[in-house]
């Protein structure tokens, strides 16, 4: 990149998944510059992060590492490395990626096509097309169009029984491969005239949260990754947020993600996850669907 292209930063959260957030950063290291950064956060919940760092640096010595005292959560520890970031920097940079450390940048013209994207004076965060490793398909758009009041306050109450939530949970992804298998059996050629149909700007309600590409002016007009909530419901908050400071979210499938899916928590969801999930979606339907 030249000098005066756009300043990228990834802030990038790993929780005991270091040889992924290793490859994570193999997959980026040769685009690490002075306009494109990385913080690298540590959630572990281990004494030190140094034999960890230490691996991350041999294969880029350009990657800032930091660890938080305890786990944050994503938003968190997103939050805590942006945070240490600001301090050592006097502006924001022109993109702020949040992301966890399941994926792998799978194009190597992705920081290219970002850094050229034309200024849109209402656009506030980007989706990329996410493409799964387990369910084959693009994890983007994660929400097309707002969800209803009666469909949030549905998520509570089925949250508020494990069970219930789990069976919930293996349907929704029952669902989703079934979709995926009808879409794998679409003609090579017709899924190209697809692609290229869609490939342009579409307006979203909400992105996935594994990977958040944020333009500094949600930041500027008052946004935060100042989310109550541990874990999950990210998106929702950054719907939101958006919507709130009048600030478009766009799908943009130009920009390719490989996604490791499911590699931190799996897919049958332990008690203490579904309790993540139950706190978030509390939070969410009182704050903004009641």
């Amino acid at each position: 990149m030249k000098n005066n292209e756009k300043k990228i930063l990834i802030l990038a959260i790993n929780y005991y998944t270091d040889d992924r957030a290793c490859k994570f950063v193999n997959s980026f290291r040769n685009h690490l510059n002075e306009n494109v950064e990385c913080v690298l956060i540590d959630n572990s919940t281990r004494d030190s992060g140094n034999n960890f760092f230490s691996k991350i640096r041999k294969i880029s010595p350009l990657v800032q590492t930091v660890k938080p005292e305890f786990n944050l959560g994503y938003f968190g520890g997103a939050k805590y490395g942006f945070e240490y970031y600001l301090k050592k920097n006097n502006e924001y940079p022109d993109w702020i990626i949040v992301s966890n450390v399941d994926l792998e940048f799978s194009d190597s013209n992705f920081f290219n096509v970002l850094s050229r994207l034309k200024n849109l004076l209402d656009l506030g965060v980007i989706a990329p097309r996410i493409f799964s490793n387990l369910s084959m398909s693009d994890l983007n758009p994660k929400i097309v169009n707002r969800p209803s009041q009666l469909y949030m306050k549905f998520l509570k109450i089925i949250l508020s029984n494990y069970y219930a939530f789990t069976v919930y949970a293996l349907l929704s992804y029952l669902k989703r491969f079934t979709m995926s298998y009808k879409e794998a059996l679409i003609p090579s050629k017709k899924k190209i005239q697809i692609q290229d149909k869609n490939s342009e700007l579409k307006k979203i309600y909400a992105p996935h949260g594994s990977f958040i590409i944020f333009h500094k002016r949600y930041f500027q007009k008052g946004g935060s990754l100042d989310y109550p909530s541990f874990l999950f419901g990210e998106e929702i908050f950054v719907a939101e947020t958006a919507r709130k400071l009048d600030l478009k979210i766009i799908y943009y499938p130009k920009l390719r993600i490989l996604d490791y899916e499911h590699a931190s928590t799996g897919i049958i969801k332990s008690k203490r996850i579904v309790s993540y999930f139950k706190d978030s979606i509390n939070f969410i339907v009182d704050q903004y669907f009641s």
